[in-house]
């Protein structure tokens, strides 16, 4: 079962500036609690207005457990810029800068880095599409867990007569690390294909939560067979945004 919420309040300090401080929380929980995974994420920052730009500049700082224990602290900054070209057309860029500080295994610690470059088309009143590309990197004490990566999304959403709404994801990832580690004696390459499928009736309404159904789709491979997998995961949830 999993769990994600998200808050957000943006009191106006000036004509075109905002103050966001917003926090999100996510939590997967598993039939064995050694696979429970959950993350706790606050921000906060300015955010200004103009007619055809949109500036967000945040301070982040995370914290992660896993298996019911401590795993990571995160802490460091964000900044983004959208554009609008026209009503229906944009494109946007992404800063994000983390430290990563891990409980157990110091070895990991390290500055982590992401430029991200995205665009969104309206092409019609009921459907929209946006696109990604992100590239990233995480530095680590040791090479072997310091690794570069490329991401690439794209999404399509349709609202369809009788309250229908379905959107299709896909995605494609690339995990390079720097070095090898003791273990394998060969640096891990990854290559990750993933789709997701989703679908809600908008008209259906549970004390204010919509039925939502998604299926997703994995396929990770790597140069080390320890890694390489096929996923199928299967949700029926509740949404609702107030």
């Amino acid at each position: 079962m999993t769990l994600g919420g998200s808050f957000e309040w943006a009191p106006r300090i000036a004509k075109r500036t905002k103050w966001k401080t917003g926090a999100q929380i996510y939590r997967a929980q598993y039939g064995k609690s050694a696979f429970n995974d959950m993350t706790v994420t606050l921000a906060s920052g300015p955010q200004v207005t103009l007619k055809r730009w949109d500036f967000n500049l945040a301070g982040i700082v995370s914290r992660r457990w896993y298996g019911d224990r401590g795993y990571s602290n995160s802490y460091g900054g964000s900044a983004n810029v959208t554009y609008f070209i026209n009503p229906r057309l944009g494109v946007g860029a992404n800063l994000l800068v983390r430290e990563f500080d891990y409980d157990l295994n110091k070895q990991q610690d390290g500055l982590g880095v992401n430029v991200g470059a995205s665009f969104f088309y309206a092409p019609t009143s009921s459907s929209f599409v946006r696109g990604n590309v992100t590239l990233g990197h995480q530095d680590a004490r040791i090479p072997g867990f310091a690794f570069d990566s490329v991401q690439v999304g794209l999404s399509y959403t349709r609202d369809f007569a009788g309250g229908l709404t379905a959107g299709v994801s896909p995605s494609y990832t690339e995990i390079k690390y720097d070095a090898a580690l003791a273990a394998f004696g060969v640096a891990r390459h990854d290559r990750q294909y993933a789709v997701q499928v989703s679908l809600l009736n908008r008209r259906w309404d549970f004390y204010g939560f919509t039925p939502r159904v998604a299926y997703t789709f994995i396929k990770n491979d790597s140069n080390l067979a320890f890694y390489t997998f096929k996923r199928n995961r299967f949700e029926i949830g509740l949404t609702s945004s107030f």
